[in-house]
């Protein structure tokens, strides 16, 4: 990735610090489940992060448990095992027939939070803004 790619996504008009911003704020008054907050805010920033790398995908993993493993998929090549799936996946060369697929280059995985979660905002339905 280029040294400049924070700056970068900063200065982006598609993606900048004020859009995002924007976004989390938005959602907070509207739905801060934390399935909003990935599809809406996280993705869409990774996508942008991202967008620039050849093969590099941001794929949702949320409910790949082991009962989802099959002659041609395995969650253990991404998570522990007896773990939840984390929720997000940035991979290279991504491929849903992941066994005995080498190609694959696992990156990182994301644990998506909503900020309404954390005691500190103590937010719930009651506090929140009814427009």
């Amino acid at each position: 990735m280029s040294e400049n790619w924070v700056e970068s996504i900063v200065q982006d008009g598609t993606f900048s610090y004020s859009y995002y911003k924007k976004l989390v704020d938005n959602y907070l008054e509207i739905d801060w489940r934390e399935i909003t907050i990935q599809n809406r805010v996280v993705t869409p920033l990774l996508d942008r992060l991202f967008i620039n790398e050849k093969d590099i995908s941001i794929i949702d993993i949320s409910t790949q448990y082991d009962n989802k493993n099959s002659k041609i998929h395995d969650t253990r090549s991404y998570r522990k095992e007896k773990t939840s799936p984390p929720d997000l996946l940035v991979a290279r060369h991504w491929n849903y027939a992941n066994i005995s697929n080498d190609k694959i280059d696992y990156l990182a995985v994301v644990e998506v939070k909503s900020p309404c979660i954390d005691p500190v905002y103590n937010k719930d339905k009651k506090s929140l803004k009814v427009k």
